[in-house]
């Protein structure tokens, strides 16, 4: 990584530190509206959530578990269940190709 392109990333990450999201302003509602305890357990709510976030980043669970998701979908939308699994199957080899050829690309 450049260092232009790091300190563009360091640039953004500021901007959106400071920017407030969903997640702020549900935490300021709750504790307007049930009290500052409540604003709390929200908040570590959502900080609970964000680690699980970064730990199915972190194993690359989260592409496994979009994977299954597509191909729970893809299943339920093919008319044939024959044809489902067939998706289901190929989406599998893809899925297996891509993983070799990452590893491939990595022990360059």
């Amino acid at each position: 990584m450049t260092l232009q392109t790091w300190m563009l990333f360091c640039a953004t990450e500021a901007v959106l530190c400071v920017t407030p999201g969903p997640a702020v302003l549900f935490v300021v509602s709750v504790a307007l509206t049930r009290g500052a305890r409540s604003g709390l357990g929200g908040s570590l709510g959502i900080l609970a959530a964000n680690a699980g976030y970064f730990v199915l980043s972190a194993t690359s669970l989260g592409a496994v578990l979009l994977y299954v998701i597509a191909c729970a979908c893809a299943r339920s939308w093919a008319d044939n269940p024959r044809l489902g699994a067939g998706l289901q199957r190929v989406g599998g080899v893809l899925l297996v190709g891509a993983a070799g050829r990452l590893v491939a690309i990595r022990n360059l």
